[in-house]
């Protein structure tokens, strides 16, 4: 299989891709990477570029060719919310998250979870979801890159003005069926996925007065992670592109 990289646009001009200096070592001493070797190379704009692999000196480059858009991207605009799990789950969330089309991720810190993020901490954890999205979108094959979104509150999330034609709220004590929704090929959807300790009554209470459907999500209880990739899942089978 071709190598697939995402390069910075900044770093693209005059027809030339310039890769860093972790990109290079992983081209020439992970994947034995040569002169003349073909590789594809996306911005995250939704354009890619076919190249082929040059040395300037020190610097590892890849010569394009003209830029193709390719139809890979979900008809869908999914804003998965989700509350910040224990452990590395929550880059596992936004890997196969970028794997099933989402748009952008927003981390999510409701009463009942178990992690907290003073903002050194903060900061660390974005930049490595950035990074795991930008790593699976190289993977499935996607040319645009999720946006991680700063982590908000469940108040800050409801009151924030996101946008969606869906506001899905998923609770076991939700008054709708997941298979009962309805809705339009193309639509906008934000999904909101609690925490292992599940949405306090107060912060059900206000996602419902402030236009959320509260969604059952079945008979089981499911991990969060776990509810996230089913649920985008359901959501791309049904509204999307998954077959």
């Amino acid at each position: 299989m071709t190598p697939r990289l995402f390069v910075f646009p900044e770093r693209i001009r005059d027809g030339e891709a310039v890769l860093d200096s972790e990109q290079s070592h992983y081209i020439t001493n992970v994947l034995r990477g040569r002169p003349g070797d073909t590789l594809f190379v996306f911005d995250g704009s939704g354009r890619e570029w076919e190249g082929t692999l040059r040395f300037r000196g020190k610097s590892l480059l890849v010569q394009l060719v003209e830029p193709r858009t390719p139809s890979v991207e979900s008809p869908l605009s999914i804003t998965l919310a989700v509350a910040i799990p224990r452990g590395d789950k929550m880059e596992w969330i936004v890997q196969k998250g970028t794997e099933l089309g989402v748009a952008r991720i927003v981390p999510v810190l409701s009463a009942l979870s178990e992690v907290r993020l003073p903002a050194e901490r903060q900061t660390r954890r974005l930049k490595r979801w950035e990074a795991v999205a930008r790593e699976a979108a190289e993977q499935s094959g996607r040319v645009r890159v999720p946006e991680i979104g700063t982590p908000m509150t469940v108040e800050a999330l409801v009151l924030s003005g996101e946008s969606a034609a869906l506001r899905l709220w998923l609770d076991p004590r939700g008054e709708e069926a997941w298979r009962d929704l309805g809705a339009g090929r193309g639509a906008a959807f934000l999904l909101a996925v609690g925490p292992e300790g599940g949405w306090t009554d107060s912060e059900l209470a206000l996602a419902r007065g402030n236009g959320f459907r509260i969604v059952r999500a079945g008979p089981r209880t499911l991990r969060v992670e776990t509810a996230a990739v089913v649920f985008l899942a359901l959501l791309q089978s049904r509204f999307g592109d998954l077959l």
